[in-house]
């Protein structure tokens, strides 16, 4: 998609895809929970014609795709989901579904590493004052939670355990998503300073600074900006903030 500023009737849906509420069986069946998202803005786009679906996750590693992407772009490329009648209309419906890979509407830039693999395992941290309250081991050599939160201090420690000398490093591995976030937040803001009506599908903190400067961009009377939130995530001092500048919050899927 180009992006230029819009004509009435466009509207894109940015999907958050770590940060929606998938469970594992839908993460599994991705096009009908992606179906279920398309037909609640057609339901509250009532002058959509076209509409663009981008999908943000850890999908290239490398400049080829990640295991999840694999498996995303695999469940939806077996599905056909436009173009399609709007039931109470019958007007012809346009869209294309895509997985997020660089800049919204530019297509010459792609981001090839969007996850990255990394050596070691996060670091855990105990909660001193919990774990003297509920432990009562004489010998902290011998309590898992002690263990783990000395083999895990730095990728470098190695096995406590006679006879080991695996590091952290040599047993862990670890995957980190990159840019994905950032991503997303322009893309957000820059659709809407484009003028598309845009729905963002997310339930992350991190999304509302951004989502609140693209409410306050100046808007033409065919766009808007609205937050699918079918759990109720944004029932608060933040959902309040961004009702305040117009955005709207849907709360059924």
């Amino acid at each position: 998609m180009a992006l230029h500023l819009s004509d009435p009737g466009q509207a894109v849906l940015l999907v958050d895809y770590d940060n929606y509420d998938l469970d594992a069986a839908s993460r599994a069946k991705a096009g009908i929970e992606i179906t279920d998202l398309i037909d609640c803005v057609v339901r509250e786009v009532t002058d959509l014609a076209h509409l663009t679906v981008r999908l943000y996750g850890g999908w290239f590693s490398g400049g080829v795709l990640s295991r999840a992407g694999s498996e995303v772009a695999a469940t939806l490329t077996n599905r056909t989901l436009f173009p399609f009648l709007r039931p109470d209309s019958r007007t012809v419906i346009g869209g294309v579904i895509e997985l997020a890979s660089g800049p919204i509407g530019q297509a010459g830039i792609r981001w090839p590493d969007t996850v990255r693999e990394l050596r070691g395992s996060p670091r855990i941290r105990k909660d001193v004052d919990g774990l003297a309250a509920v432990c009562g081991a004489k010998d902290s050599s011998s309590c898992p939670a002690h263990l783990a939160s000395r083999f895990t201090r730095r990728p470098t420690t190695t096995c406590s355990s006679d006879g080991c000398s695996a590091s952290n490093a040599q047993v862990f591995k670890q995957t980190r998503q990159k840019m994905v976030d950032t991503m997303l937040a322009s893309d957000l803001i820059s659709a809407a300073a484009a003028g598309y009506t845009v729905v963002l599908a997310s339930c992350d903190l991190d999304l509302i600074p951004p989502a609140l400067a693209a409410a306050m961009l100046p808007r033409s009377e065919h766009s808007a900006l609205a937050l699918l939130d079918p759990d109720n995530c944004r029932q608060d001092y933040y959902g309040d903030r961004l009702r305040d500048h117009g955005v709207e919050v849907w709360t059924e899927v």
